[in-house]
């Protein structure tokens, strides 16, 4: 059965998961249109590795995340790798991104590809978090931050293309898994109302 990768963007609500999932899959995002809180979605999308070869990966955009991080276990369980999002103009979105890798690491994540994204990098006079403090967390916790603005989506690429390279390296070692019983867990975890979008496949390399 041909690999899929599973990502699973993880955040506080409004801090523009939807947004950079849209920008990637679809090319496009109508930055300032009204928000909508998101249940959860999933997108189905090839992405270009470093080596110039195509992935299936599958996105799972999720409902934003609260400071007690309840809504964690049933993402860990079926990621392969994960986003965290925080917005530079809120502090708490980027302490309830602090929190979740803790706790990724309690439920043995700790080896698990991750990239965390700052968004809103055009609201610059807004900015809440400094850039240099949340680096050296970064740094510290050796995992690679971006700040990007989900209107320019070549600078989006680029963090997702490394995420799933290093996914590719750890192929070989058993660490990712295949199939859809992880998708069907997924679902029949969402609270009722939810629903599913399941696109087809497109390429961020377009």
């Amino acid at each position: 059965m041909p690999k899929c990768y599973k990502i699973v963007f993880l955040g506080s609500k409004k801090v523009g998961k939807t947004a950079i999932i849209e920008q990637l899959v679809h090319g496009h995002h109508n930055i300032g249109s009204s928000l909508h809180p998101t249940i959860e979605d999933i997108y189905e999308v090839l992405i270009e590795n470093d080596q110039s070869v195509k992935e299936k990966v599958r996105i799972f955009d999720t409902a934003g995340l609260e400071s007690n991080n309840s809504e964690l276990s049933k993402h860990v369980a079926i990621a392969d790798g994960f986003v965290l999002v925080y917005s530079i103009t809120s502090k708490s979105s980027l302490t309830v991104i602090e929190n979740v890798k803790k706790e990724l690491e309690k439920k043995g994540k700790e080896s698990c590809p991750l990239i965390v994204l700052g968004t809103k990098t055009d609201l610059l006079e807004e900015r809440e978090c400094d850039y240099k403090s949340a680096l050296k967390w970064a740094d510290t916790e050796k995992v690679k931050l971006y700040e990007i603005c989900v209107g320019d989506r070549q600078a989006l690429k680029e963090p997702l293309v490394w995420l799933v390279s290093r996914m590719g390296c750890l192929t070989g070692k058993n660490y990712l898994t295949t199939g859809k019983s992880d998708v069907k867990k997924f679902l029949s975890k969402k609270r009722p109302g939810s629903s599913k979008s399941l696109t087809k496949e497109n390429s961020i390399s377009d």
